[in-house]
């Protein structure tokens, strides 16, 4: 299972995803691994990472950009699992009263943590 959340308004934008190795699954009590801990963590090359990071990080401004015209989300959760199926939240709340640490805390406790 991965759980990606990214958040856009006019003059920011931030994303990181959680994801469970399959050797760490949920059903076997797994832990799951922040995004920003990949490298380290599976010894990636960090430009490489970076890359991709960038690139997932087009993607989802591309699909934000593609409610012009509409009411604009402010942040989205994408969980994809094992077995294929995806399941997008988006949130239209205004979050400028929350700094970024409190926004992934509160993310994490409901979508990660199950709090």
């Amino acid at each position: 299972m991965k759980e990606i959340y990214q958040e856009i308004v006019e003059g920011y934008s931030t994303a990181y995803f959680y994801y469970y190795p399959e050797s760490s699954a949920p059903s076997h009590g797994g832990e799951p691994v922040y995004s920003l801990d990949i490298p380290d963590r599976f010894e990636v090359d960090y430009e490489h990472f970076n890359q991709l990071k960038e690139s997932l990080y087009n993607h989802q401004k591309s699909l934000w950009m593609q409610f012009a015209g509409q009411e604009p989300w402010t942040n989205l959760t994408l969980t994809l699992t094992i077995g294929g199926n995806m399941k997008m939240e988006y949130g239209y709340e205004d979050l400028s009263d929350l700094d970024p640490i409190e926004k992934q805390d509160r993310w994490e406790a409901k979508h990660i943590f199950g709090e």
